[in-house]
């Protein structure tokens, strides 16, 4: 069964496809106000987030999640207002700061190619497989 979530704007239930976090309905909206936030912010390059909310009549919560998006970006270089989600520092964009993002690829690799990331001298090799061909009974992916 697929995965569903709720729009970020209207809050009704669509479908989970990892590139969208609000409706068709709502997208050509949320991309018209993404282009007012950043024409604002090419004629004030540095203006606060809470500026920026109230010359544009919009909410702090959609810039934040534009933020979250890394569809923008604090230049500030000590900012309050986004947290990482897994430590709690202080990010400029995204949901994770550089050391825990390195740190959930680590476990990624380590989880799924069962050992940690190996050096650039032992060198990697994948083998390709036939579209019938299965590896430890279970079919292999076709790349």
């Amino acid at each position: 069964m697929d995965q569903v979530k709720n729009c970020k704007i209207c809050h009704r239930i669509i479908q989970e496809n990892g590139l969208h976090e609000v409706c068709p309905s709502c997208r050509s909206q949320d991309e018209a106000d993404f282009d007012l936030i950043r024409q604002y912010l090419y004629q004030h390059p540095y203006a606060k987030i809470l500026e920026v909310a109230t010359a544009l009549n919009m909410s702090i919560s959609r810039i934040k999640r534009y933020l979250r998006e890394g569809r923008l970006e604090i230049v500030e270089e000590n900012n309050l207002f986004l947290d990482c989600e897994a430590c709690g520092r202080p990010i400029h964009t995204g949901k994770y700061c550089d050391d825990c993002l390195k740190q959930s690829s680590h476990e990624y690799k380590s989880l799924y190619c069962g050992k940690s990331s190996p050096s650039k001298e032992s060198g990697i090799k994948f083998r390709q497989y036939s579209r019938n061909e299965t590896v430890k009974g279970k079919k292999a992916a076709v790349r």
